[in-house]
């Protein structure tokens, strides 16, 4: 397939070189042998014609191809350097082992996360995790889109659980899902461990592999129970091309949202409880969510790093 991607592009790149060749042979000869006399204006737009295709070839034949080889270059440099330099840590090294080699990516990944007051503890807040990723293998091979996911435990008292899951894939005509209201998610695939942290074997939900180019969505949703001042690592497993965030709930009013994306620092408000990035994210890249009571006091004790 990407041998076909190639040759396609190389196609579609001669086609444009040839039109753009035409349309600069015919501006000269409309402006020079077919109406010389012509007004001012006529060869004044032949001679814009002409100055845009010769301007156009120049960017198709040399600029354009140098761009491309020292982005490559350059690119290839800093991979090779963050391999060679040893003050470099060991898991980005390995995060980007990982992308390099992974022949497997999600198009799109949608994070809905829903704060809801908790009846009779003003103290805690449930949290509503439901991530849906929209995965394509680009692999010659099947592959295998099970996973070993988690959830954080909840607070005292109270326990961590997965509500739904579900996986479909057009290419196969196949969907499993199971949810609380009809089928639950068997036993067999949930491990709780002893610091209350929930574990989810998806090898026991399905069985099937997505073929060479295919297609598929993968939905999961996880309850917890935490205290108002709180955070929430949002862990990405395969590289993601553009995520969506979005915050809503009853106990959103009281409270301050803030998600730490990379550089960005992004604030939810009930007005705007949706974010989006298309920022390129890395295996084991991690976004941090936080929250806290929306009249709480900022302290500032003078500590900058």
């Amino acid at each position: 397939m990407a041998r076909w991607r190639a040759r396609n592009q190389n196609r579609w790149y001669a086609y444009a070189c040839l039109l753009l060749s035409a349309a600069f042979i015919a501006s000269l000869l409309l402006g020079v042998f077919v109406w010389p006399e012509g007004s001012s204006a006529f060869h004044g737009l032949c001679s814009s014609i002409t100055d845009a295709a010769l301007i156009a070839v120049l960017v198709i034949f040399f600029v354009e191809p140098y761009t491309r080889q020292r982005f490559l270059n350059e690119s290839g440099n800093d991979l090779v350097w963050s391999f060679a330099n040893p003050n470099v840590p060991i898991e980005l090294k390995d995060a980007l082992a990982k992308w390099i080699g992974d022949r497997h990516i999600f198009t799109r990944t949608d994070w809905h996360v829903t704060f809801d007051e908790v009846d009779g503890r003003d103290d805690l807040v449930k949290l509503t995790i439901t991530v849906t990723a929209f995965g394509r293998n680009l692999d010659a091979k099947a592959y295998d889109p099970a996973k070993r996911t988690w959830i954080l435990a909840s607070v005292e008292g109270y326990e961590s659980k997965y509500s739904n899951w579900q996986l479909s894939c057009d290419h196969l005509s196949f969907e499993q899902h199971y949810d609380e209201r009809h089928e639950a998610i068997p036993a067999t695939a949930v491990k709780i461990e002893a610091d209350g942290t929930v574990h989810l074997d998806e090898t026991v939900l399905h069985t099937i592999k997505i073929p060479p180019g295919g297609e598929y969505r993968r939905k999961k949703t996880g309850v917890m129970f935490q205290h108002r001042n709180g955070y929430l690592p949002l862990v990405h497993t395969s590289p993601n091309l553009l995520t969506t965030f979005a915050v809503k709930g009853n106990a959103t009013k009281a409270l301050a949202v803030t998600l730490l994306h990379g550089d960005d620092a992004h604030e939810f408000t009930p007005e705007t409880g949706i974010w989006t990035s298309d920022s390129v994210l890395l295996p084991q890249q991690v976004a941090i969510l936080s929250w806290k009571p929306s009249d709480a006091l900022d302290l500032d004790f003078g500590i900058s790093d």
